[in-house]
């Protein structure tokens, strides 16, 4: 009988991780090959077991577990498109969301120990399939959905993408991307903004009501006043290589 699990789960735009990984050394524990692709007439985009992620033809890199110094602990078995972005799926269930791919949950945030073969995107959903037949069916919530985001951070973000990144780093560094608050409650978000520091840059209410974008775009704004040494704990995730920002 199959066994089908729902989850209703947070989603971050960009880039969200749900996987064992670790932050250093090698994938000594499986050989670094090739493992999944997909492909158009115009050109193929290809992971390899270790999470790096090669590209030909017209098809965009958008990013890797290479790229985000992340090592999986279990090998990479799939890879599917989005429109502008795509998905790797670890054997372990774990989700690795890149470019406009939705992140809605991964097996191991369930606390399961298993083996899937493959994921398949379905609108506001996608369901994650185990070798045993089991079926893990994730769902983006209405209200991230409607995740508030002002025109100025829209703005921002899609003219820098390029600047992302860094703040994909620092936000698994901090929260290992999750849009929650520390034990006491004092930093908020993605990035872990203070309520003082999210209002010494224009936001309003609590950070963890606003959308990714609108998170990154007043962290750009508190990086320019403060610099990297605002987040003393991560700063060295990605930040100091994004220089001066740039015209808002």
């Amino acid at each position: 009988m199959k066994k089908i699990v729902f989850v209703i789960a947070s989603v971050m735009s960009a880039l969200f991780v749900g996987g064992g990984v670790s932050v250093s050394g090698a994938a000594d524990s499986f050989s670094c090959h090739p493992t999944a692709s997909f492909h158009s007439p115009t050109g193929e985009t290809t992971v390899s077991s270790c999470g790096v992620v090669e590209v030909s033809g017209t098809h965009s890199w958008y990013g890797d577990l290479a790229s985000l110094g992340i090592t999986p602990d279990r090998p990479m078995v799939e890879i599917v498109g989005t429109t502008s972005g795509y998905i790797l799926l670890g054997e372990d269930g774990g989700v690795f969301a890149f470019g406009d791919a939705p992140f809605w949950g991964s097996v191991p945030g369930l606390g399961v120990d298993t083996e899937v073969v493959t994921i398949i995107v379905l609108g506001t959903s996608y369901n994650v399939y185990g070798r045993d037949g089991s079926v893990y069916q994730f769902s983006q919530p209405a209200a991230i959905q409607d995740a508030a985001t002002t025109a100025e951070a829209a703005a921002f973000v899609a003219a820098y993408p390029e600047r992302l990144p860094a703040w994909e780093k620092l936000a698994w560094c901090e929260t290992r991307n999750r849009n929650i608050a520390n034990s006491t409650g004092t930093f908020r978000g993605y990035i872990q903004f203070s309520v003082s520091s999210w209002e010494a840059v224009g936001g309003t209410g609590d950070p963890m009501d606003w959308s990714w974008a609108e998170q990154v775009y007043r962290g750009e704004l508190l990086l320019a006043i403060q610099g990297p040494g605002a987040w003393p704990g991560c700063h060295r995730a990605g930040l100091a290589d994004l220089g001066s920002l740039p015209a808002l």
